[in-house]
């Protein structure tokens, strides 16, 4: 089967027409879900595969992270704040337009932060628009809503 050289363009096998449509949202998914895996395991070189060269990064506190760059220094900054962390992502949304979707999803992350002797516990969700690269779906602007965060002794 060859891949199509453009997300909306249609692809058949043998057996029945598959719309590329379902596919990119997978697409889209995955990369939601490697954001998550990137940050628990502090893979900052990988960051690339999710964000554009140019993306905006909101994490929900105020701030506005502008370029690769500035998303890595922030990532790496918060992450330093605990001893580990656990992202969980459920719930997608996605809608596709031509080069462009709009996607959420939903999160719990599990922070640890041995030194404290505390745990932190955050739902939110995320709100996405991915751009169509040369290298796939990257998501060129990211908003954290913060809905609940829940502080702990160990």
């Amino acid at each position: 089967m060859t891949e199509p050289d453009h997300p909306n363009r249609s692809r058949f096998d043998s057996e029945r027409k598959l719309t590329v449509r379902t596919n990119v949202a997978e697409e889209i998914r995955e990369v939601q879900d490697l954001y998550a895996s990137i940050f628990d395991t502090r893979q900052w070189n990988r960051l690339g595969a999710v964000f554009t060269a140019d993306a905006v990064f909101g994490p929900g506190d105020g701030a506005t992270y502008r370029g690769l760059a500035e998303i890595e220094n922030a990532c790496r900054s918060a992450a330093e704040t605990f001893s580990k962390t656990r992202h969980f992502i459920a719930s997608h949304a996605v809608s596709v337009g031509n080069d462009r979707a709009d996607a959420s999803c939903a999160f719990l992350v599990g922070l640890r932060d041995a030194a404290a002797q505390r745990t932190t516990t955050m739902w939110g969700e995320y709100i996405d628009v991915f751009s169509w690269t040369a290298d796939g779906w990257r998501i060129s602007g990211r908003q954290a809503v913060v809905d609940w965060v829940d502080v702990q002794g160990l």
